[in-house]
C-alpha cells in the first residue's frame, strides 16, 4: 500500500496519483504578439502585449491617469466628531470632491454617505500627487494618534466605523 498523503476533504490518497491528476488549462494565442509602448501622463511609461496589430490601440486604458500640477489633501469634520481625511488630483477635482463629500451623493466617499459632513477643516495643496499621496497618508496617521483610531478614515482605510 502506498504511503498516504492527507487531504483537506478527508481520506488518503497516493501523492502519485494527486500529482497526475493535476493539469493546468494552457491557453495559447495564435499568430504573432505584438509589444507596445504607452506614455502615461505622469511621465512613466507603460510596456504592454498585444495579439493583434489594433487590439492594443483600442483597448489600452491605463489603471489611472495621474494630472499635472498640484494636487490637495483636506479633512472633513463629520457630523458624529469623527474626522475624514481625503485627497484630490486637481484645484477642480478638489472643488468637486468637496462638493460630492457635503452632499453625500454617490461620487461621495462611503464614509461621507454614511456620515454627514459639517465642513472641512482644513485644505493643503502639495506639489503633485505622489507627494499629496503620502501627505494625505501621514495625516491619517496623525489624526489617529489624535483623536483614536476608531473616529478616523481616509487614506484607503474606509472600513465603517
Amino acid at each position: 500500500m502506498a504511503r498516504g498523503h492527507a487531504h483537506r476533504g478527508g481520506g488518503n490518497r497516493s501523492y502519485a496519483t494527486h500529482r497526475s491528476s493535476f493539469k493546468p488549462k494552457l491557453t495559447v494565442a495564435k499568430g504573432p504578439a505584438y509589444t507596445y509602448t504607452a506614455n502615461l501622463s505622469n511621465g512613466k511609461k507603460y510596456i504592454g502585449m498585444a495579439h493583434s496589430k489594433t487590439t492594443h490601440r483600442s483597448s489600452f486604458k491605463p489603471k489611472s491617469i495621474v494630472a499635472k500640477g498640484p494636487a490637495y489633501t483636506y479633512t472633513a469634520n463629520l457630523s458624529n466628531g469623527k474626522k475624514y481625511i481625503g485627497m484630490a488630483h486637481s484645484k477642480t477635482n478638489l472643488l468637486q470632491r468637496i462638493s460630492d463629500q457635503e452632499s453625500g451623493n454617490a461620487a461621495a466617499s462611503r464614509i461621507c454617505q454614511q456620515n454627514r459632513v459639517v465642513n472641512i477643516s482644513h485644505v493643503y495643496k502639495h506639489k503633485d500627487v505622489a507627494t499629496a499621496k503620502k501627505a494625505e497618508t501621514a495625516r491619517y496617521h496623525a489624526c489617529k494618534e489624535l483623536y483614536g483610531a476608531s473616529n478616523v478614515r481616509g487614506a484607503g482605510q474606509t472600513r465603517p466605523f
